[in-house]
């Protein structure tokens, strides 16, 4: 099913009618009222991107790359366990690391 959503998807909006419309559509979704199941989806998604994050073991002096991109999810998720498993606090007053 998700492959039907995805199948000809396209990030590129050419013609600005169109994204007229999708900002008026977006504006009228009620943020507040949605279900929980589909926020209960959208949490999951985060799960999986922080378990492949812990599984990874980031190291600070590891490049991080995200291909996606799509809502960074993935970089936020390695910044968070970066700042959970080292003293960052004290690479920001480290004189000699400048």
């Amino acid at each position: 099913m998700t492959q039907a959503i995805y199948n000809n998807a396209s990030t590129v909006i050419r013609i600005p009618a169109t994204l007229n419309k999708l900002i008026v559509e977006i504006e009228k979704l009620d943020w507040y009222s949605a279900k929980t199941e589909s926020l209960g989806d959208m949490y999951e998604g985060l799960l999986e991107i922080s378990t492949m994050v812990q599984l990874m073991k980031p190291r600070l002096d590891d490049a991080m790359v995200d291909p996606a991109a799509g809502t960074g999810g993935f970089l936020i998720s390695a910044h968070h366990y970066i700042n959970q498993h080292n003293d960052v606090e004290s690479l920001k007053s480290c004189h000699s690391c400048r």
